[in-house]
């Protein structure tokens, strides 16, 4: 029988201030495992990840000119050198 993979605990600390980029993949995750959430008037704001467990971690990014798209269709890449401000 396989050892199962370790589980990944990444204190809030070592991620804020990473790119999103690097702070999925310090969690263990693919930009696959990402959702892109946004605030009225569909500003992407934060990433959700999921993780392998079963929890979410989401990264909170900084509101950016650039980053509004009324049909919230935002490519990754979009996101992905943002950094991240905040994690819950």
């Amino acid at each position: 029988m396989a050892t199962p993979a370790p589980i990944i605990v990444v204190e809030e600390n070592q991620l804020v201030g990473l790119t999103v980029r690097e702070a999925i993949t310090k969690l263990g995750a693919a930009e696959a495992d990402c959702d892109i959430d946004d605030e009225p008037p569909g500003i992407a704001r934060s990433v959700r990840v999921k993780l392998d467990d079963g929890r979410t971690v989401k990264l909170s990014i900084d509101r950016h000119p650039g980053m509004m798209r009324e049909n919230r269709d935002w490519p990754f890449e979009l996101v992905a050198d943002k950094p991240v401000v905040r994690v819950e």
